[in-house]
């Protein structure tokens, strides 16, 4: 009996020597998590201001950008339907995180299962038409890493996409 009070108070006792550590850690976690938050918006407030110097360049309410490279023909895709497309991703950088031209194979994309920045932007093109488009964060993956790294969080995200064509979404993929 006396064996297992030491385990326990040992047991205890390193427990109570524990939880500030472990508080000490998330609270440096939280601060680089805020250092790297507001590097990128200060980044942001950059690379949005110089877009909005450029003539070709649109803004929508959200903050997205998007500058149609070749228009399209005929109706837009709503964020109900499923555009194929071809398409580069890339971060504020430059750096490639996927390319559907990569694959050789266009991709199948319901708009409403994609980043906000990217359904709304894609409403803003008609079949046949390319568009690049530049995401803030908030309207991208915000501050969660997405790609096994190869999207830091709070990365704006520079896409150029061709609409090859869109359908209506089936029903059974909004469940």
């Amino acid at each position: 009996m006396n064996r297992m009070k030491r385990i326990h108070t040992r047991d205890i006792l390193t427990a109570l020597l524990l939880i500030p550590t472990m508080f000490a850690l998330g609270a440096c976690q939280t601060a680089w998590q805020a250092r790297q938050k507001a590097d990128a918006d200060e980044f942001a407030v950059k690379y949005f201001g110089d877009l909005k110097n450029n003539p070709n360049i649109m803004v929508l309410p959200s903050g997205v950008m998007y500058e149609i490279l070749r228009p399209g023909a005929g109706p837009f895709p709503t964020a109900n339907d499923t555009a194929k497309v071809n398409y580069i991703g890339r971060l504020a950088d430059g750096a490639i995180f996927d390319s559907s031209y990569d694959r050789d194979e266009p991709a199948d994309f319901p708009l409403n299962k994609l980043v906000p920045g990217m359904t709304e932007a894609l409403q803003k093109i008609n079949k046949g038409g390319k568009i690049r488009i530049h995401i803030p964060y908030e309207q991208g993956y915000g501050g969660d890493e997405q790609g096994d790294g190869k999207i830091p969080a709070y990365s704006i995200l520079v896409f150029e996409v061709e609409l090859l064509d869109f359908r209506p979404t089936p029903m059974s993929s909004f469940y």
